[in-house]
């Protein structure tokens, strides 16, 4: 809705709340025409607005406002309240996307750590094998005397 028409609207919103009573539909014209209402709009498609945005009830004869329409306080605050939703979805939006991005590259690490977990396992039993190679290897090598003249009884 261009600005020229919300403050049309919004003029005989608040022209309507200041009285507090139905008005009848000549007497918001003449009011209306004291106050130097914008003329741009004919007042019967400013009122059809108005119905159709739920602030006003209007027989042919009396204006009468809304429960909306008497909570109504400006168009421009209705304009903040929906950037204010639309700044909130855009960052609720973003939050999600963040969110699923950190999932995915959560889901890498979990990966990254199963295979560091592995790899430390294998190591692990390197080191015991090659401890029982060493160990087995050194009492060999230090015994070997006595293992040879063993062998060689046993041969004789």
């Amino acid at each position: 809705m261009e600005e020229r028409l919300e403050q049309s609207l919004e003029q005989i919103i608040f022209i309507l709340q200041e009285r507090q009573t139905p008005v009848e539909f000549g007497r918001l014209i003449k009011t209306l025409h004291n106050r130097n209402a914008d003329k741009f709009y004919d007042i019967n498609f400013k009122l059809n607005w108005l119905k159709e945005l739920g602030y006003i009830h209007d027989n042919s004869a009396i204006v009468q406002l809304t429960k909306k329409g008497f909570e109504f306080k400006g168009f421009g605050e209705i304009n903040y309240q929906k950037y204010l939703e639309e700044q909130e979805k855009s960052l609720n939006l973003s939050n999600l996307e963040l969110q699923n991005e950190n999932l995915g590259r959560q889901a890498e690490i979990d990966q990254l750590t199963i295979e560091n977990l592995r790899l430390q396992n294998r190591q692990l039993k390197r080191y015991v094998i090659f401890s029982i190679i060493a160990f087995l290897a050194g009492a060999l090598l230090t015994n070997l005397k006595d293992i040879i003249e063993y062998f060689r009884q046993l041969i004789e």
